[in-house]
């Protein structure tokens, strides 16, 4: 039994001896963004020869003084079943099952985290998850003070083995990009549970901003105290411990770990749900939230690629009378944020739960984030109007497919009422249960805001109350669960919004 033993003992002593190594993003089984030049890199011994192949292309480089090495191939279009190698000296890695596709991320907090087997439908979406051009990666959730460049991860092929502890917004989105361009999907899933927004963020852009003081003294207040702890022997837990400040909650310490060692991977574009982490600080989090994005496209360098966030879905009780609350004004900083090119907002107030902050059904969100991506991205039309009834001349008059509700895009008072125009309303606005439109509110000078009459008229909704003659502002959905049912002619809903621009309950809160 030695004998027949020792030779796997030997094998297995060299493998974990080997130099030869390739960067964490690359395992058999993965997607490599399309269209693109490939990078491929890694380590092994200090000034030896490494040849790389991929494909029928083939290129050899030297390691430098600390074992890094880095290739590059040309472009390939979408598909194929390709091997990628690596050799030095004696050792060899080949990677198997490689395609070309678009690669997505999908990050941010638990809602992004939630998984298949905790969403709407699992058992049938687990089944019928059978699709081998979508690849799945998810990074493991470590913290960092310092940027890495690695971590310990593998891609895996979609299928009912491999899918439900996966992300179910991103399996969702993938699916329906998936589905409806047949070009193969690589979703790497890169989320925490609970987190802010400034975790996300380098702590290069963080110390650039004055007004992000008060989040890097957290930060440093919470390592000192995290190096008396590991300093002391005799050091026990306080009763407390679940409340207190975690490393993930902490200015870049998230993107030093999870995203860091991503940057050099190509990639078609990001997806993004997080907010909740945010909701008691929605002021900062307008210029927070842009700030992160900017920095996320400057770190890869492939420019301004898509960014396509879910605004925060309806939650907690809802209220009888129109009030203040922090979570309508997170939201509004999400819809500002849509000021920044090339990025997108699924709409979620419609789809949350009272109850609970994690709402089972991913499906909508994941297809309201994907019909971004295939207006934008890959140019999906549809025939316009009542022209889809009518094939053969409907393909001849084709519109981008329907991709977002109405959004406000302005208002004017006149005669006691206030008119609000929207984009993005398709055929027409509609109410989604076929009654009087709900949702709206309206105050005068007073600020004080009273429910209020709306109707829709044309392409436009009428406000008003007989008790204010002077109008001042509108606001619709503001609240943490409103009532709302305003919609487009495709069923998708309206962003909740305001006219006004008077300071919040979460302005001055860093």
């Amino acid at each position: 039994m030695r004998r027949l033993l020792a030779p796997l003992i030997y094998l297995s002593a060299v493998s974990a001896l080997s130099a030869l190594d390739l960067a964490s993003p690359f395992s058999s089984h993965m997607v490599l963004q399309r269209d693109r030049e490939i990078p491929v890199w890694g380590t092994s011994d200090p000034n030896i020869s490494v040849t790389v192949r991929f494909a029928d292309q083939e290129t050899i480089t030297t390691t430098d003084s600390k074992g890094k090495w880095s290739v590059s191939f040309s472009p390939l279009g979408a598909g194929g079943n390709y091997t990628l190698s690596a050799s030095s000296g004696s050792e060899n890695i080949a990677l198997v099952n490689i395609t070309m596709g678009d690669v997505w991320i999908c990050s941010g907090q638990s809602n992004m985290q939630w998984s298949i087997k905790q969403s709407k439908n699992p058992v049938e979406e687990t089944a019928a998850a059978d699709y081998p051009d979508i690849r799945i990666l998810t990074v493991p959730r470590i913290t960092h003070t310092e940027p890495q460049s690695t971590f310990k991860a593998s891609w895996a092929p979609c299928s009912p083995d491999s899918i439900s502890n996966f992300s179910a917004v991103g399996y969702f989105f993938g699916r329906k990009v998936h589905q409806t361009t047949g070009v193969p999907i690589g979703l790497i899933s890169t989320n925490w549970g609970g987190t802010p927004a400034e975790a996300w963020t380098p702590l290069d852009t963080l110390n650039s901003h004055p007004e992000y003081l008060p989040i890097l003294e957290r930060r440093t207040q919470f390592l000192k105290e995290q190096a008396e702890r590991d300093a002391d022997p005799d050091y026990q837990l306080p009763e407390d411990w679940k409340k207190r400040p975690r490393p993930q909650k902490q200015a870049a310490m998230l993107y030093n770990q999870m995203i860091h060692p991503l940057i050099r991977v190509p990639i078609r574009g990001v997806i993004w749900y997080q907010g909740e982490g945010n909701a008691n600080r929605a002021e900062q989090y307008r210029t927070l939230f842009p700030a992160m994005i900017h920095s996320w496209r400057e770190a890869w360098g492939q420019g301004d690629f898509p960014f396509y966030f879910v605004q925060l879905a309806n939650y907690l009780d809802r209220n009888a009378e129109p009030v203040e609350h922090p979570w309508a004004e997170l939201r509004d900083a999400q819809f500002e944020t849509l000021a920044i090119p090339n990025t997108g907002m699924a709409v979620a107030i419609d789809i949350g739960e009272a109850k609970d902050i994690h709402p089972k059904n991913k499906q909508d969100v994941g297809k309201r984030l994907a019909l971004w991506a295939l207006a934008h991205d890959y140019g999906i039309t549809e025939p316009k109007g009542s022209l889809g009834s009518w094939p053969l001349i409907g393909r001849f008059f084709q519109q981008p497919i329907v991709y977002s509700g109405p959004l406000y895009s302005g208002s004017e008072v006149n005669d006691k009422q206030i008119r609000i125009r929207f984009d993005h309303i398709a055929d027409g606005l509609a109410s989604s249960d076929g009654q009087p439109l709900v949702g709206f509110s309206i105050a005068g000078a007073d600020r004080k805001f009273v429910w209020a009459n709306a109707v829709i008229e044309g392409e436009t909704v009428v406000v008003s109350h007989p008790d204010i003659t002077e109008p001042a502002a509108v606001r619709y959905g503001w609240s943490a669960n409103p009532a709302v049912n305003l919609v487009n002619t495709a069923g998708l809903p309206a962003s909740p919004f305001r006219t006004d621009d008077w300071p919040g309950v979460t302005v001055g809160k860093q």
